[in-house]
């Protein structure tokens, strides 16, 4: 579950930046903040897809030790706790963007870029009727 939610975090914000014109222009972002949202992205960006491409690549590797029929339960738990590792680099950066995010938006700015976020991309979990 963690897994997911981490990989969810990330695909709200390689969406989200798929089209950054657009939300800086929502935004209504100041020459400097336009300048300072850029940086943040790209660095975010830098940072992260080396992660995602491994995170990619375990879960592919996950995914053919299984589909083999012969796959060993040890090794695949060791592939996922690995996996886990990547989860919680990327949760970091994540946390760490929103951090310098939250120190270039103004208060109406962020409350604005939040909703979107969560308009975008609901939060997972639990339908609202419950596990089923």
């Amino acid at each position: 579950m963690k897994t997911i939610t981490v990989a969810a975090l990330f695909l709200i914000a390689t969406t989200t930046f798929s089209q950054p014109r657009h939300i800086e222009n929502d935004l209504n972002l100041t020459p400097d903040q336009r300048v300072a949202f850029d940086n943040a992205r790209r660095d975010f960006e830098t940072a992260t897809q080396p992660l995602m491409d491994k995170q990619r690549d375990a879960h592919q590797k996950i995914e053919d030790a299984l589909k083999s029929g012969t796959a060993d339960a040890c090794a695949i738990g060791a592939m996922v706790l690995d996996t886990r590792s990547v989860s919680d680099q990327l949760k970091s950066a994540h946390e760490a963007f929103e951090k310098k995010l939250s120190s270039i938006l103004n208060p109406d700015q962020l409350a604005r870029f939040e909703s979107f976020e969560k308009q975008r991309h609901p939060p997972h979990g639990p339908p609202p009727d419950g596990p089923r």
